[in-house]
């Protein structure tokens, strides 16, 4: 019984109950139970324990197992000497929630072959630890092994396999803790070390190994014997010289003779040998053999190394000789010459390989030469003869070809050289190549001729182009190609000159084809060395890739004549030197606003194709010039800012940019447009070369009638109204129209219901939208009216509840005019007054028909006299004129007669009538004939002229006036002549008193008159005055010029020259002379009548006559006077003017016949 005491307050105790560790893990140890009672009072020393109502008076206790048992996972392991460590696994059982811990230790204890501590492995030490951590159930034990190397065991014995063991030591070898080994488990595992090691040597027993110099190199073999599982160590060769050789053979020298090998060699997994070269160096200098020494390197230990076989002996065997051609040297120079015929087209030269004794070559040797062209000749190396280049060719001695000729070994080798036929014209004795030997193998240059000199002897002709390519521009229009011939020039050659397309497209033209196809036969006469051909380019002005054809020479001639086939085409690349602009806007609608920034539009002309040139293009900007519905044209300057610049692209550019700024009038409007385009390019334009760029208003809300005037036809059913809004634009807005009967600008106001629908109206501006319209039916009355018929449709107002907010535009923008046209058919004279001039000649005006056009019509068209009278003034027309369906217009033509008359302007009248009942708009029309008809006379109606006979010279003038004034404005003229008058008693001579005149007098185009000179010639001779006639004839132009009076001037010759009969020695004439006159009593009687103005013009015509009268205190003789005149004004006797139109120098009055005839002086 043992007691529980409990403090005051204190309400609950622990029980201690002692628990015995027995550490030890049996198989049935599984958990084991006691309890714990509560005693009764008799049991407790009397004292009364009272048990918990409905509580618990035992508790049970359960003790679970908490020991481990170790064990080996495996009786035995196996390894290879160099796998470094044996790690045998030990496990755990039991309860391996806690760490623990077992001992181990090694030995080799009752093993069949021991290893050897440190030999073939590291001993553990007594109780080495083995840690465990929690839940961890097993552990590698870690044993280093020592991989000994050598192939045998150190006693020389056979390396068998070795072995040692891991024991699970007991609790007293553990530090006193206790080790349980699990039941029926492994207390030890036995290692087995397996050998690994190989032994190597040179393959051959044979120590030496003969390799001729010229091989260049020596292959040896190394061999391993012993495990070959894995790849061996890597293995170094080394020489060494051999300093007492054989007496055959000399010591090598190393880096001379042979090359120190510098690569280590492994033999692979499974494999038992690898083989390795060392480098043989060729001196190519004929000798004895030479021999040097091969050994396995010291990387490798020496228990490893068969040492029976660890050396190799190389004899290098001399296989040298001394190289030459083979040929006389005659000068000494070791060269030897050589002709070829250039047609032979090759050469074959002998090599000799001698050696100074007779030994058998053991290996092929070479000889290496060079073949080009000699400095200062004219032989071309691959053009002449097929040449080395700069990399030598090489000839090589076969084995076996040795031949042994007296005590000199000899062997040969026979090299073939081709000789081209260039067909160039060469000059024999200059054209040469040479062939030298440069380098050789098995043997040295020597001992002989080491250069050959060939001559190639010309005898071939040549015809190719000079050219093989050329690259053209398109636009050069002609190409040349010229062929040359070349070689025997002796000869007739002829050739053909055929082009063929391989990009480029043969044409006529640039709208079918890039070039002239040409097939041609060219000729070369004896001598010619060139001929030329044109091929005509076509510029297509299209931008393309660069195309290409090709010429080619095909030889005619049944001569030796070859084309070189170098130079047998000729390839023609055409470039292509056209570009293509074109326009970008970064965007074709911009705010006027833009938030307060400046708008701008960003502008982009791009430029494609040929780009290797400048080329420029303007852009600017303008308005657009085709209304746009709902949009009016922006001002330059105002709404944007003007642009008129030249951008110039320089080789290379594809692009240029530029901007245009937009200006902010802050005003209402509708949203406007304007035009950016580009112009004047030095190239052609690719897509569009212009845009169209809104600048969107955002001011104040404005709504106005598109238009101010609509016109319509009658037979349109409707008439649509076009309404516009601008500024902001988010939302609807309802706009009433009310249409009224209104005439506008003179029109007749259209009747409502009768030509239109009346009434009211509404229209609907749509989110966003700018623009709406309404439609107003039209009605067809089908009979001619009035045209056009108008009436008017008004903005009332805005409907709406915000409609305060928003703004009517002013009265005129409000209303918008329809104009109804009647298109019922009216016929109508063309012009209402037609003006045309006298020389016109045919005048042709027309009938017009206005309306649907749509039917058969015939009117009927007819001339009436006004003041002009035909035919004289005009040619009569009557006729009808048919307009089938769709035609308005018919010709009317009449002609204008030229009567050559001065005369005022006439007119007559042109009538259009209906003929079935057609409907006449303007049906008269008047046609004012205008004179343009110019009269040429001689001036101021001087019909006599007197001139006295010592006058020498007599000047007359050609006049042409209208009494209208008018202007001539053209060139004209007339010839003036002259005559005798064989109808007067005193006629002058041409050849004794005047010089004959036949003179064309010109006027200009303004002119009005012109003067014509007479010469007059004094006989010295009394006489009676003489008379001859100047006339006018011939004008030009006659349409419109013609002779008028006075056309004829008689000139009456007045004689100097002595006092006839007759003359009462005073001057006057005697009152009773012969002849009369008309007296001056009379002439003063007459006062001025008609009668003396008829006298005078019938006088006029007869003779010549003159009027004196004497004035008081003046001489007869100062007061003669010529006629003849108009009639006198109506002075008084004594107060009558003396009109003078020509004073004689001698003061002598003419004397007048009164039958007229010519006239005398005293």
């Amino acid at each position: 019984m043992t007691e529980v005491m409990f403090e005051a307050d204190e309400l609950q105790k622990d029980v201690a109950v002692l628990i015995t560790n027995d550490e030890i893990l049996m198989n049935d140890d599984v958990d084991e139970m006691f309890k714990v009672v509560l005693e009764t009072a008799a049991a407790c020393a009397g004292q009364t324990v009272n048990l918990c109502d409905g509580g618990l008076d035992e508790t049970v206790i359960t003790i679970t197992d908490d020991d481990v048992c170790y064990q080996w996972e495996r009786a035995a392991y196996s390894y290879l000497e160099n796998v470094g460590s044996a790690t045998p696994v030990l496990t755990r059982s039991g309860y391996t929630m806690v760490a623990s811990k077992a001992c181990v230790a090694t030995s080799v204890a009752g093993v069949t072959t021991p290893a050897v501590e440190f030999d073939d492995f590291t001993a553990l030490p007594a109780a080495t630890q083995v840690m465990f951590e929690a839940d961890e159930l097993q552990q590698n034990v870690e044993v280093p092994i020592t991989d000994d190397v050598c192939f045998t065991n150190s006693d020389s014995s056979d390396d068998f396999d070795e072995m040692f063991k891991v024991v699970l030591e007991t609790a007293a070898a553990c530090n006193g803790e206790t080790v349980n080994l699990c039941e029926g488990g492994l207390n030890e595992t036995l290692i087995t070390l397996t050998n690994d090691d190989a032994l190597y040597s040179f393959q051959t027993v044979d120590p030496a190994k003969d390799t001729p110099e010229g091989d260049g190199e020596v292959t040896v073999i190394i061999q391993r014997d012993g495990v070959i599982t894995a790849a061996s160590p890597l293995i170094t060769i080394e020489t060494q010289p051999i300093l007492t050789p054989d007496p055959a053979f000399d010591t090598a020298i190393k880096g001379v003779d042979y090359v120190e090998p510098t690569t280590q060699v492994t033999i692979g997994p499974g494999l038992t040998t690898a083989s390795f070269t060392v480098d043989i160096e060729n001196d190519n200098m004929v000798e004895r053999g030479e021999t040097f020494s091969l050994l396995l390197g010291s990387n490798i230990d020496m228990c490893a190394v068969d040492q029976t076989k660890k050396d190799k002996i190389i004899n290098i065997i001399d296989d040298d000789c001394y190289y030459s051609f083979d040929g006389e040297d005659e000068d000494g120079d070791n060269i030897i010459q050589k002709d070829i015929g250039e047609s032979d087209r090759m050469i074959q030269l002998l090599i000799n390989c001698e050696r100074n004794d007779n030994l058998q070559l053991a290996h092929s040797g070479y000889v290496d030469l060079h073949i080009r062209n000699i400095t200062g000749k004219t032989a071309i190396d691959d053009v002449d003869f097929d040449s080395s280049g700069t990399t030598p060719i090489r000839v090589h001695f076969t084995p076996g070809s040795y031949v042994v000729d007296g005590t000199t070994g000899k062997d040969t080798a026979l090299i073939s050289i081709d000789i081209y036929n260039d067909n160039l014209v060469e000059n024999t004795a200059n054209e040469m190549f040479e062939v030298t030997l440069v380098g050789a193998s098995g043997g040295e240059i020597g001992n002989g001729p080491t250069k050959a000199e060939i001559t190639i002897v010309d005898n071939d002709a040549l015809i190719g182009l000079q050219d093989t390519s050329v690259t053209v521009s398109e636009s050069v229009i002609e190409v040349t190609a010229i062929l040359n011939r070349s070689g025997d020039l002796s000869g007739t050659d002829t050739v053909r000159l055929i082009s063929r397309s391989q990009t480029a497209t043969s044409g006529t033209s640039a709208d079918n084809g890039d070039y002239t196809r040409i097939n041609e036969v060219l000729t070369f006469n004896p001598g010619d060395t060139s001929a030329t051909v044109q091929i005509t380019l076509f510029d297509d002005d299209q931008i393309e890739n660069s195309e290409s054809f090709i010429l080619s020479v095909v030889a005619l001639s049944t001569r030796d004549l070859t084309v070189d086939p170098e130079r047998d085409e000729l390839t023609v690349t055409i470039e292509d030197n056209d570009c293509l602009f074109s326009l970008e806007v970064d965007e074709d609608e911009v705010s006027e606003n833009n938030n307060g920034a400046q708008p701008s539009i960003l502008v982009t002309v791009r430029r494609n194709g040929f780009l290797n040139k400048v080329s420029s293009i303007y852009l600017k900007t303008s308005n657009v010039g085709v209304p746009v519905v709902g949009r009016d044209d922006a001002t330059p300057n105002t709404d944007f800012i003007n642009k008129d610049e030249q951008l110039v692209f320089q080789p290379g550019d594809t692009e240029r940019t530029t901007s245009i700024s937009i200006l902010n009038d802050d005003k209402p409007e509708l949203s406007e447009v304007f035009m950016i385009y580009i112009e004047d390019p030095q190239c052609d334009i690719d897509g569009a070369s212009r845009k169209i760029i809104t600048i969107l208003d955002d001011d104040e809300i404005v709504i106005k009638m598109a238009n101010k005037k609509v016109t319509v036809s009658e037979n349109a059913r409707e008439a649509v109204i076009p309404l516009v809004r601008t500024g902001s634009l988010t939302e609807e807005d309802i706009v009433s129209l009310s249409v009224l009967a209104t005439s506008v600008d003179g029109n007749r106001a259209a009747t409502p219901e009768a030509d239109y629908q009346g009434g009211t109206y509404t229209a609907t501006f749509g989110a966003n939208s700018g623009d709406t319209s309404i439609s107003i039916p039209i009605f067809d009355d089908d009979f001619q009216e009035q045209s056009p018929e108008t009436f008017v449709v008004k903005i009332d107002a805005i409907v709406g509840t915000d409609s305060a907010a928003k703004v009517i535009s002013n009265p005129d923008e409000r209303r918008t005019t329809v104009c109804i046209q009647d298109d019922d058919d009216l016929f109508n004279l063309e012009e209402d007054d037609i003006y045309v001039s006298e020389s016109t000649g045919t005048y042709t005006t027309s009938v017009k028909r206005v309306g649907s056009a749509n039917t058969l019509e015939t009117v009927s068209v007819y001339t009436t006299d006004g003041t002009a009278t035909s035919p004289s003034d005009y040619t009569p027309i009557q006729t009808s004129l048919s307009f089938p369906p769709g035609t308005t217009s018919q010709p009317v033509t009449f002609q204008i007669v030229n009567d050559k008359v001065e005369e005022p302007s006439k007119h007559f009248v042109l009538i259009l009538a209906s003929k079935d009942g057609s409907i006449i708009g303007r049906a008269v029309t008047t046609v004012t004939i205008q004179d343009d008809d110019f009269p040429i006379s001689f001036k101021d109606n001087d019909a006599v002229v007197y001139v006295d006979e010592d006058d020498v010279t007599l000047t007359v003038t050609v006049q042409r006036t209208r009494a209208d004034n008018a202007v001539p404005g053209e060139t004209a003229r007339v010839t003036v002549m002259s005559r005798e008058v064989s109808s007067t008693s005193n006629p002058a001579s041409e050849s004794s008193d005047f010089d004959a005149v036949s003179t064309e007098v010109e006027f200009s185009r303004s002119g009005t008159q012109v003067d014509v000179t007479i010469n007059i010639r004094d006989d010295n001779i009394p006489e009676e005055e003489e008379k001859f006639e100047l006339y006018l004839t011939d004008p030009s132009p006659s349409s419109s010029h013609y002779i008028a009076y006075p056309n004829v001037i008689t000139v009456c010759i007045r004689d100097d020259d002595g006092m006839p009969p007759g003359d009462g020695g005073d001057g006057t004439p005697d009152d009773t002379d012969d002849g009369g006159g008309i007296s001056r009593s009379a002439i003063v009687l007459i006062g001025g009548g008609v009668g003396v103005l008829l006298l005078i013009g019938v006088l006029g015509m007869i003779g010549c006559f003159a009027v004196s009268r004497m004035r008081p205190g003046v001489p007869p003789a100062a007061q003669r006077v010529q006629g003849p005149r108009s009639a006198p004004p109506a002075y008084s006797n004594e107060e009558r003017p003396i009109e003078l139109s020509r004073v004689n120098r001698r003061q002598q009055p003419p004397i007048f016949k009164q039958d007229g005839s010519c006239c005398f002086t005293r």
